[in-house]
């Protein structure tokens, strides 16, 4: 949403290196960093499905702003751990019922 004005900014002005440079890097950063990074780093230590924690991140920044980053898994985790304790202890077991 930024990098793009800013790199047709560039380009308008004159300043096609810089312009390439700048689309490149911002490219290669988010596709890293926003895609496979961030999911893989927090899908290990909390052992989620990557896409689920993706989902969680953008969700939680739109409701909680950049805290949402750390705020959206959390709850997410909170809602599965309360789900599987719920299974655990509550939901009937199914070898009682033919």
């Amino acid at each position: 949403i930024v990098f793009i004005p800013a790199t047709i900014y560039l380009l308008a002005t004159g300043k096609i290196i810089t312009a390439i440079i700048l689309c490149v890097f911002c490219t290669v950063l988010s596709l890293v960093v926003e895609n496979w990074f961030k999911p893989k780093f927090m899908g290990k230590q909390i052992k989620l499905d990557s896409l689920l924690i993706l989902f969680s991140i953008i969700c939680g920044m739109s409701a909680f702003g950049m805290a949402g980053i750390f705020y959206g898994p959390l709850v997410i985790i909170i809602f599965l751990t309360i789900v599987e304790l719920y299974h655990q202890k509550y939901a009937p077991d199914e070898t009682e019922y033919p």
